[in-house]
């Protein structure tokens, strides 16, 4: 959730506030924040009594907001309230100085643009399908379809969306008997955390995290590219700066057979979409890293290695049995629809 106001965020701003600054981002954005108002209700903090990481993201990217529109939470006074009671912890002191300096993501950049022929390379679901086959789960996948240019008519997603009881109602969607969850990466833990494949020690479980992160700054790095008009000029500049990148992957996985250590997680899942991603784009980009092409291989020899190839397909729902999992998935660069 938070990812994806964070990307329509920058969308406006890398669009030279052309197009996308107008009504419909304007009630775009109450949505959100109605959803979040929504999941905050009359708790303190967004997962019960206690402050967790997940308040620090929230306020973040409610802060940046308000830079941007001041008046945006005047609709939502469990979120002033929320931004307030943030402002007051300890750590408010800190915030008046000027060493803290938020970080406005407003800054003059390209437009996007809107390349849909490269959506393929920015595949969201695909990570969370290698996951299931390889635990084994049994589950049913149901298939959304979307419009032809340039419409690109949603209604056959848009039908189901606010049936579904979603807290964040968005592709992909994960239901596991009570369980509902939303957000790629969270369905990635979620499934990990029922598997064994978050890590086992605090190194592991590190890595894991740093991870996680690390694959999202790459898929926006290629998104950016891959969205803007001007594709074929700055195609050049990025496949210059590509290996300097692949490097930062190949000397943190070192000698290790998986990126957290000596047993898979679901990092090397994320890793694996997005290196197979950039040799899709650049076939030769690893070719300089031999470790990280023996992990590609690695993965790719595993034994569900017939079904790699392919799982990819887009605006799906999957249903895990016995205990009912839903995963939707629309498979673009922000998730969202």
């Amino acid at each position: 959730m938070i990812w994806t106001l964070l990307l329509r965020l920058l969308t406006i701003f890398f669009s030279g506030f052309t197009g996308l600054a107008g009504k419909t981002e304007d009630k775009d954005l109450k949505g959100y924040l109605r959803s979040l108002e929504a999941l905050l209700g009359t708790r303190p903090w967004f997962a019960g009594d206690k402050i967790t990481f997940a308040d620090f993201l929230v306020y973040d990217i409610l802060d940046q907001h308000q830079m941007f529109e001041p008046k945006c939470l005047d609709a939502f006074p469990n979120l002033k309230d929320f931004v307030a009671c943030f402002e007051g912890l300890k750590i408010s002191a800190y915030m008046k100085t000027n060493c803290f300096l938020p970080s406005p993501v407003y800054l003059k950049q390209p437009t996007w643009g809107n390349k849909q022929d490269s959506a393929l390379l920015l595949l969201l679901g695909h990570a969370i399908r290698l996951l299931l086959e390889y635990t084994e789960t049994s589950y049913e996948e149901k298939r959304y379809t979307m419009g032809d240019a340039p419409d690109y008519d949603r209604s056959q997603w848009l039908n189901d969306k606010f049936k579904l009881g979603l807290d964040f109602p968005n592709l992909p969607y994960l239901i596991d008997g009570s369980h509902k969850v939303t957000q790629s990466n969270a369905i990635l833990r979620y499934l990990g955390r029922k598997h064994n494949l978050c890590g086992e020690t605090e190194e592991e479980r590190v890595r894991v995290d740093i991870l996680e992160k690390q694959v999202m700054d790459s898929r926006i790095q290629m998104g950016t590219l891959c969205y803007s008009p001007d594709f074929e000029k700055r195609k050049p500049e990025f496949l210059k700066g590509l290996p300097d990148h692949l490097k930062l992957y190949s000397e943190f996985l070192g000698t290790r057979p998986w990126f957290a250590g000596d047993k898979i997680t679901f990092a090397d899942f994320l890793v694996y979409d997005v290196l197979d991603q950039h040799q899709m784009f650049e076939p030769k980009c690893l070719d300089a890293f031999p470790n990280l092409k023996d992990f590609v291989a690695r993965f790719e020899d595993l034994w569900y290695a017939e079904h790699v190839k392919n799982v990819l397909v887009p605006a799906t729902i999957i249903r895990l049995r016995p205990r009912q999992i839903d995963v939707q998935s629309q498979d673009i660069l922000s998730g969202h629809t």
